[in-house]
């Protein structure tokens, strides 16, 4: 069978579709016309066909890169005809957005201003309430503070007052390590005694409570910054951690 291109000047031979079972020849006629090309479409299981395009070294690999590279420039050109017909649009679009945006963006920043002085009129407001409420409630509390350093001493007072020293050592009637002191800067006392009265009363829950609240009257103690100290003063567990603790501190 005999075919149009044959000796003709072949320009082209690719698939026509992604199964590669069509292949389209361009060939130009030599009759003098610019561009003047002819197409041929035959069955790629044509064995005519094959044997010419074997004949003429167009393999299968050939044509399929062939069939790439056009379809790699129609895209390209592709996308060159669709970005020059839509430029003109895209450029319009894009200056009304361009305007629409910067209405919005002078609205936002207008509305922003706007919530930005109402909450800092708000935050005055509150903060001027919180210093007024802050300042009755220390008032309160150094009443309060005043008024139970009052009546603590008081009640110490007349503790103190029913104390008899030396006597009231021997007998066990100590409670506190505040009466023992107490009573140690009033009476010459045994170490011996002293020490016992305070083993006696180590482990006394209540009697550590008192002995921690007398502390913490101590003048140093209470001007003092160190808190990791006073933390282990209010943790100890008995009196005798107590008293290791305030060692070298008073």
């Amino acid at each position: 069978m005999a075919y149009p291109f044959e000796n003709e000047t072949i320009v082209e031979i690719t698939y026509t579709n992604p199964q590669r079972d069509t292949i389209e020849i361009t060939w130009d006629p030599n009759d003098g016309i610019p561009n003047n090309f002819l197409t041929f479409h035959g069955e790629a299981s044509d064995a005519g066909l094959q044997k010419w395009l074997l004949a003429n070294g167009y393999t299968e690999e050939v044509i399929y890169q062939n069939t790439r590279d056009k379809n790699a420039v129609d895209s390209k050109n592709f996308h060159q005809m669709v970005s020059a017909y839509a430029k003109p649009f895209i450029d319009r679009i894009a200056a009304e957005y361009e305007v629409a945006y910067k209405k919005y963006n002078d609205e936002m920043e207008e509305r922003y201003q706007k919530y930005n002085d109402d909450l800092e009129a708000q935050y005055q407001k509150y903060n001027a309430e919180v210093e007024l409420r802050y300042a009755d409630y220390n008032i309160e509390m150094e009443e309060r503070y005043k008024q139970h350093h009052t009546e603590t001493e008081t009640v110490w007072n007349e503790k103190f007052k029913k104390m008899i020293e030396l006597k009231d050592l021997e007998q066990g009637k100590l409670q506190t390590f505040a009466e023992v002191k107490k009573a140690a800067e009033r009476s010459v006392m045994k170490s011996s005694q002293i020490i016992e009265a305070i083993l006696k009363q180590n482990k006394d829950e209540e009697a550590l409570f008192k002995a921690k609240l007398a502390i913490f009257e101590i003048k140093e103690v209470k001007e003092s910054k160190d808190k990791e100290f006073k933390t282990a003063v209010r943790k100890a567990k008995t009196l005798l951690e107590l008293f290791a603790t305030i060692n070298g501190k008073i």
